[in-house]
């Protein structure tokens, strides 16, 4: 059963109408790279989740960005040093949320909102990660908020 199909239907239509391909980004950590979505289902669910890969393409952005190794590199060994730790053949990057209860766990890391976004608690990529999975829950994600 495909919840959300019109969300769904939507995107879809959306990607169908560029003229290149365009893919979903897996939210990036404030040491990692982001990736791209190979798969997302059961949104707005207790058992929301989507996986996702490192691409070359993201690593570069991530790298000239400053999102990672933000001063101790330079763009060309920040890119060198991802693709030397294996990363593009890496673990499959993951991220499971309880839409209702408000909880998200990307690679691993449980958030469960509202919290005090900062690099130190995964909280930009768990927000991220929850958006995505959890488009139409009510839920506060940060404090103060």
């Amino acid at each position: 059963m495909i919840r959300n199909a019109g969300l769904v239907g939507f995107v879809i239509a959306l990607l169908g109408t560029c003229g290149t391909a365009t893919a979903l980004p897996f939210p990036e950590g404030c040491r990692t790279p982001g990736g791209v979505v190979t798969e997302i289902y059961g949104l707005d669910t207790e058992k929301a989740t989507m996986t996702g890969k490192h691409t070359l393409p993201d690593i570069i952005w991530s790298c000239t960005e400053g999102h990672v190794h933000q001063s101790t590199m330079e763009i060309d060994e920040c890119v060198e040093f991802y693709k030397a730790e294996g990363i593009l053949d890496g673990p499959t990057l993951s991220a499971q949320a309880n839409c209702p209860k408000g909880a998200v766990t990307v690679t691993g890391n449980l958030t469960v909102f509202p919290i005090y976004p900062s690099c130190a608690n995964g909280g930009f990529q768990a927000i991220e990660a929850f958006k995505l999975l959890c488009p139409n829950a009510r839920i506060k994600l940060q404090q103060g908020e």
